[in-house]
């Protein structure tokens, strides 16, 4: 009976072992294991690619449809960032919105993010509030529908008037967008 003797030495950045004192037909193995993990993400790099060929021509028919051309297609937005405040009662919503309404909105201004985190700390029942009210970037289909509906169509730097959801009553400061 044929031994082989192998010693480990180390173990090489990807986590496959290093060995020395190998026989022929033992490093062939290796060889092939190898090209065969070559071969694999070789196989998930073309996946990937008809992955993003699949997204590109329902882009593509996505345009068609709504009858936009490349150059309007950045009006399509998929992630946007907000911050909210978040009420159960809706007079509670009403004072935060009346408190934007008496600095900001009734002049006709913008409310800065800085003023609405303020408020929205106060005000908000939310956990978000601890944060001033800050949600970070989402994308379409993650939040309750009148609650996406309402983010998604509020232009940037623009606050929503209150408006109830299935978790409450709620006011949106749309920060921005992109695709």
């Amino acid at each position: 009976m044929h031994v082989t003797i192998v010693a480990l030495i180390g173990v090489v950045l990807n986590r496959s072992p290093y060995f020395c004192f190998m026989q022929n037909s033992e490093k062939s193995w290796v060889r092939t294991q190898r090209q065969r993990s070559q071969e694999g993400r070789a196989r998930e790099n073309r996946q990937r690619v008809q992955v993003m060929i699949v997204l590109q021509r329902v882009r593509e028919k996505l345009q068609r449809q709504m009858g936009l051309a490349p150059a309007h297609m950045s009006k399509i937005f998929y992630l946007f960032v907000a911050r909210h405040i978040l009420c159960e009662k809706q007079g509670k919503i009403n004072e935060a919105y009346k408190k934007l309404q008496d600095g900001w909105l009734s002049n006709g201004d913008k409310v800065p993010p800085a003023e609405f985190a303020k408020i929205a700390a106060e005000y908000s029942e939310c956990p978000s509030g601890k944060k001033g009210g800050d949600l970070g970037w989402f994308p379409r289909g993650k939040m309750a529908g009148p609650f996406q509906e309402v983010a998604f169509n509020t232009p940037v730097g623009v606050t929503s008037a209150p408006f109830k959801s299935t978790h409450g009553y709620h006011i949106i400061l749309s920060e921005g967008r992109k695709n």
